[in-house]
């Protein structure tokens, strides 16, 4: 057995030490362990096995109480090794995949807010989602319109369906004929084209004047003034009123966290998940000190041939079963959805 091994009496008494204080936030005694837990262990060998995980830092006390709490190592050794895999009701997959299949999939902002609001529903925790990295869509068609004098209106298409539009502002008039032979160009050169190519396509122009540079670069700005890496958060004020939480000067570190989107994408990012996997790091895990009081977990998603990442952002006590399996349905209905 290694020096991080537990005995399986060490495992069960963790793992219920986890359970109890999850579910209600007390210091978890040997004598709740008896009596709810069926280990078949009298109260004394369950303290004793109590100190013994105390000593290697899974479990401490909280002041003086009598009862234990789990550490950050505590709540990494039972994610990794003692959680078991749940199974969602059919109320909580209905609620996150109504929250997909009922916006536009075009109208990214609605969905992916849909997506925060019902994971926070469902985990009581702030439901966390990273927008999709536009610049690694793939360009599929593109249309303009004049709207009014020397005003236009692009309206961009990607691959998979998302679009944006913009109004692009000239000093001097374009011709119905010019607009549709700049369209037609940048059609044809650009069609399944990353947008990240944009700018070498910048430095090849194929119109003999400066319609054909100045589209495509309304269409780089767009691109650059968009959604792209756009946070959306939901569940601040349920994660506020969790007792971790409850004084002014926690309440107001987690809050200035879930307002940090610079912060969020970080810790979104970090450790980022190959797909199919959850990952999560917890408390001290974390490089940012503010955010050593909180967990996260998050899985990668894929919208319209797009990558993006969503997850709960919680307390250490989160409920991880029930979040790991909420992000886990989340990412795979995105993923599977007809765009």
């Amino acid at each position: 057995m290694s020096a991080f091994d537990l005995t399986d009496r060490e495992s069960r008494v963790l793992c219920a030490v986890v359970r109890h204080y999850v579910a209600n936030g007390l210091p978890v005694g040997s004598h709740t362990v008896v009596e709810h837990d069926g280990l078949d262990l009298s109260a004394a060998t369950v303290r004793n096995v109590m100190g013994a995980l105390e000593e290697r830092g899974y479990i401490t006390h909280p002041h003086t109480s009598a009862g234990r709490i789990p550490t950050d190592a505590g709540y990494r050794y039972y994610v990794d090794h003692l959680m078991r895999p749940l199974d969602l009701s059919g109320s909580e997959r209905q609620r996150i995949d109504s929250g997909i299949r009922e916006r536009d999939p075009a109208d990214m902002r609605r969905l992916l807010q849909a997506v925060a609001r019902a994971l926070s529903k469902i985990t009581g925790q702030a439901g966390v989602v990273l927008a999709p990295n536009l610049h690694s869509g793939l360009f599929r068609d593109v249309h303009v319109c004049q709207v009014g004098e020397r005003r236009y209106v692009l309206h961009l298409a990607l691959d998979g369906g998302i679009a944006r539009s913009a109004i692009v502002h000239t000093d001097f008039d374009v011709s119905a004929d010019v607009l549709a032979r700049v369209c037609e160009v940048l059609n044809r050169r650009l069609r399944g084209e990353p947008l990240s190519e944009l700018d070498s396509a910048l430095e090849h122009p194929a119109t003999p004047d400066g319609e054909y540079a100045l589209f495509l670069g309304a269409i780089g700005r767009m691109i650059a003034e968009g959604d792209d890496d756009q946070v959306f958060v939901d569940g601040i004020a349920v994660l506020l009123r969790q007792p971790e939480f409850d004084t002014d000067d926690r309440a107001g570190a987690i809050a200035a966290i879930l307002d940090d989107c610079a912060a969020l994408r970080s810790v979104l990012r970090l450790h980022a998940p190959a797909a199919g996997e959850v990952r999560v790091t917890i408390g001290v895990e974390h490089t940012q000190p503010r955010l050593q009081q909180v967990s996260v977990a998050r899985a990668r998603y894929r919208v319209a041939g797009l990558d993006g990442v969503l997850g709960v952002l919680g307390s250490t006590r989160m409920p991880y079963d029930l979040v790991t399996a909420a992000v886990t349905h989340a990412a795979g209905t995105l993923d599977i959805m007809q765009w």
